[in-house]
């Protein structure tokens, strides 16, 4: 099952704009049980190189609708200290979920470093084992 997510978030309006965010916050809940369901598919064979590649998939789908928010909260804070000043409230709080919103693609960005890696480090293995056994038969 695949399925692509793509939001753009826009201040037109604080309301509209909260709206757009609650959105492509659930939308990362879709993706995040989209990952939960395919690595329980896999039971107990959640580090093979399959499993591994397809929370890749997943992974990187959830960074690209993190990064959107990312950008769109930057947008906000901008847009919140031109309105209401840069030690206003609002603008505060746009700026706590921009650092939130930072640490979360920033954990993300590095659960996908290490999915990789470990995907990676399989391949080498795999290979390394077939020369072994290829370098036996001859």
């Amino acid at each position: 099952m695949k399925r692509e997510i793509v939001t753009t978030l826009a201040l037109d309006g604080e309301r509209e704009y909260k709206k757009a965010l609650s959105d492509a916050a659930r939308q990362l809940r879709v993706l995040g049980s989209e990952l939960k369901a395919t690595e329980s598919a896999f039971g107990d064979n959640t580090d093979s190189v399959e499993a591994l590649t397809a929370k890749s998939k997943i992974l990187r789908k959830e960074i690209d609708q993190q990064e959107e928010i990312v950008k769109s909260l930057r947008k906000a804070v901008d847009e919140a200290a031109e309105k209401y000043g840069e030690a206003d409230k609002r603008t505060d709080g746009y700026r706590i979920q921009l650092n939130n919103a930072t640490t979360a693609l920033n954990r993300m960005s590095s659960e996908l470093g290490t999915t990789e890696q470990r995907i990676d480090e399989m391949e080498r293995s795999l290979r390394d084992a077939t020369d072994v056994t290829e370098d036996l038969e001859t």
